[in-house]
């Protein structure tokens, strides 16, 4: 299978260089630690490719990894190495996420207004991006179950991407707690982001 990092750019791999580092480290807006710190500069989205076609290439590589990884390690429900998650708990916010892109895809391509959803801020605890309410997992998913859902919700996630007609209007975009206002494409550019992110943490 294609290296996960094959289509990851120079410049972002120096910025993954970086990002494996213990001590913060901040290039521009953008501020890294060791698996803490996720990057809030927007900028780093469009490394993960700039139409839909090419972030649909990398967001099936990145679950593909993601899902590979989580299915055969061990610990299933035992706290990571220096993380307050346990395995199950990483799996289940990743879920979790992916299924609000793909709600917020849906959302974005209605005619319904999206000015009445909420626009909450992320939350930063000991350089740590905490996870918004809605997203935290409570890691009670048996393996088995959580690969079900998570093939479930891939698939609903691609079924969205293939109804969009509109992906970068910058009229009906829909608020991220760390990364401001997306628009379609950017939403679906996080979540090939995102993936990858808790993957790093595997390793």
């Amino acid at each position: 299978m294609l290296s996960v990092y094959a289509t990851t750019s120079n410049h972002y791999r120096q910025l993954l260089y970086q990002h494996a580092h213990t001590t913060l480290i901040t290039t521009g807006k953008t501020a890294y630690t060791k698996h803490t710190m996720m990057p809030t500069n927007k900028q780093v989205l469009s490394h993960y490719g700039t139409t839909p076609e090419t972030i649909q290439t990398r967001y099936e590589l990145e679950c593909r990894a993601f899902e590979e990884a989580l299915r055969w390690r061990e610990g299933w429900f035992e706290v990571l190495a220096g993380r307050e998650w346990t395995l199950a708990q990483l799996a289940e916010h990743v879920l979790l996420v992916n299924t609000s892109v793909s709600k917020c895809l849906y959302l974005i391509a209605s005619d319904r207004p999206l000015d009445v959803y909420p626009r909450t801020p992320g939350v930063m605890k000991d350089a740590k991006a905490q996870a918004p309410e809605g997203m935290q997992p409570d890691g009670e998913l048996d393996r088995d179950a959580f690969l079900k859902m998570w093939q479930g919700s891939y698939a609903r996630l691609l079924k969205q991407v293939a109804a969009m007609t509109v992906w970068e209007d910058e009229s009906r975009t829909m608020y991220h707690p760390f990364f401001g206002d997306l628009t379609a494409l950017a939403w679906f550019q996080m979540a090939a982001f995102h993936v990858h992110y808790h993957h790093k943490q595997l390793s």
